[in-house]
């Protein structure tokens, strides 16, 4: 993918390989649930591997209000969109 393509890389493990080109990234549910275990941690290492990434869209199935803020004020200054991926018991169900 082109990097300064508007649409955003797919899943933080596929993108890993290009990840200095990476400056919008879309992570889904159950990826982010995954990654995103230990908020502080697993924020400080997502912007050590994505140094140039300047928004993020989580879909935000598995995490609590809390949980949501936390992470997105760990993120700071990356931009943090968080999208309903309509996720049922670990599968995308109809929304």
């Amino acid at each position: 993918m082109y990097p300064y393509s508007p649409e955003p890389h797919q899943g933080i493990e596929a993108s890993l390989s290009v990840s200095v080109e990476v400056i919008h990234l879309f992570v889904k549910a159950q990826e982010a649930k995954h990654y995103f275990e230990a908020p502080v941690s697993s924020t400080k290492r997502l912007k050590r591997q994505f140094v140039n990434l300047r928004k993020i869209i989580i879909e935000d199935d598995y995490f609590s209000k809390a949980e949501a803020d936390r992470i997105s004020i760990n993120l700071e200054p990356i931009e943090v969109e968080w999208a309903c991926g309509f996720c049922i018991g670990g599968r995308h169900g109809r929304g």
